[in-house]
């Protein structure tokens, strides 16, 4: 190595756009088109509704989702990631539909969107919440078939990673805090995956300490 050579800066594929540096990025796109960005951006909504749509129609219809090779989020897709900002709403929506549709969507697209979601579900630590196979193991809807958790999906393969949303997750649990909320669920999700590979990591960071509020949330189910 020439030692004139300055060192090559980090790599940020790794870590790209955060969340809210897309949205302004989004908004300022569609600001920069003027009338022409307001037409699209009413057109990429109106697409997304389409596609919310078929897919309620497919999953709650009498052929379920059982007869379909894979999950399509539509032809708004191909928008992405100037829809994320809707997707990211629509994960924490009340409506179950929605919060399928858009993990299923930006599970789609793998990392770094699959790992936000999962960030903005321990922020709001929700009691009503969609708990996906990916995540948490068992029957995926979007597939039709029973998968083991995908860690990988979800930044859980690198320590640092699982540190820094196990912390993200403790934060989030208060004392009014639901007795089964979302972030206790993937806690005692992970606590009780004997094949996690980095369970030991996941009790330095300090879940034990939330032991009594796991076992007696799941008591009560």
């Amino acid at each position: 190595m020439n030692p004139a050579t300055p060192p090559a800066a980090p790599s940020s594929r790794r870590f790209p756009l955060r969340p809210v540096a897309m949205v302004a990025l989004t908004a300022g796109f569609l600001a920069g088109l003027g009338a022409g960005g307001y037409a699209l951006l009413q057109r990429l909504r109106l697409q997304m509704h389409r596609d919310l749509i078929f897919y309620r129609y497919t999953v709650f219809s009498e052929f379920g989702y059982g007869g379909s090779p894979a999950f399509d989020p539509g032809q708004s897709d191909r928008w992405f990631p100037l829809t994320y900002p809707v997707l990211a709403r629509w994960g924490g929506s009340a409506d179950p539909s929605r919060r399928s549709y858009a993990f299923y969507t930006l599970q789609s697209h793998g990392l770094p969107y699959s790992r936000w979601w999962l960030e903005d579900r321990l922020r709001q630590n929700s009691a009503q919440f969609f708990a996906p196979a990916a995540l948490f193991g068992g029957y995926d809807y979007s597939s039709g078939q029973e998968i083991a958790p995908q860690y990988e999906l979800f930044g859980l393969d690198r320590p640092e990673s699982v540190q820094r949303l196990t912390e993200l997750a403790l934060a989030g649990i208060q004392a009014d805090s639901p007795e089964w909320s979302f972030n206790l669920n993937w806690l005692n999700s992970l606590l009780t995956q004997e094949e996690f590979p980095l369970r030991d990591q996941l009790e330095i960071a300090g879940a034990p300490h939330c032991t009594r509020r796991v076992s007696a949330g799941r008591n009560a189910l």
